[in-house]
């Protein structure tokens, strides 16, 4: 039982991380985009003459750079597939081998009141 509570507090926290990087990826995008929009907007209100050639391409925002994620997300299914096996494992193992029941059950009955 243990090791369900564990397991779950695990997937929970990486849940959790992962779920804050996103959120602050887009948060940090998200301002970069609001900044590049007003630093375009009062150089444009001091313009005489406005050329809309080049903000075409001032929100288009360039291709990430490669990164190594393929050994992370790799590393990540390898640590499911194992943490679901040895789940697997010790559930099976405990059904074959149930815990005795205490026989103190019976003897109480058997007194007499």
């Amino acid at each position: 039982m243990n090791a369900v509570l564990i397991a779950v507090t695990v997937v929970s926290l990486i849940a959790a991380v992962v779920s804050s990087t996103i959120a602050w990826r887009v948060i940090r995008d998200e301002r970069r985009r609001s900044d590049a929009r007003v630093a375009e907007l009062s150089q444009a209100i001091y313009d005489d003459g406005v050329s809309l050639s080049r903000s075409t391409t001032l929100f288009e925002e360039p291709p990430p750079p490669r990164t190594a994620s393929y050994p992370v997300v790799a590393a990540i299914g390898a640590s499911v597939i194992v943490l679901v096996g040895g789940m697997t494992f010790v559930t099976a193992r405990s059904l074959k081998h149930p815990v005795a029941a205490a026989q103190p059950s019976a003897t109480i009955a058997d007194a007499p009141l």
